[in-house]
């Protein structure tokens, strides 16, 4: 039976699978630190708490941009806050990273 692939892996993103789990465990645990996202269709700007896991931060960039080229990726510690581009061809791309950067839902 072949291996289904993860909800975020990515075209063109060059992790295995593995990798691509440990990604979205990093991914989920800065979506606690997320106040808020905005979204234009192909750039996003994330801010995050003051106490965001600022080396969680580092080295989830790190791995994004050694395996997700198609990303431009800037984090400004001073304002706590990661911009996001891409061009037009790589939006879902965006969309599915954003999905897991969400914070998550309270379970009222």
């Amino acid at each position: 039976m072949k291996p289904q692939p993860l909800p975020m892996a990515l075209s063109g993103c060059e992790l295995d699978d593995r990798q691509l789990a440990e990604q979205l465990s990093r991914y989920r645990q800065l979506s606690g630190s997320v106040l808020g996202v905005q979204r234009q269709s192909s750039t996003a700007r994330i801010l995050f708490t003051k106490d965001v896991d600022t080396l969680l931060l580092q080295e989830t960039l790190a791995i994004e941009r050694g395996c997700c080229g198609f990303f431009t990726l800037d984090y400004e510690p001073s304002e706590r806050v990661l911009s996001i581009g891409t061009d037009g061809s790589h939006a879902d791309a965006l969309s599915v990273l954003l999905s897991a950067l969400a914070p998550p839902r309270s379970g009222r």
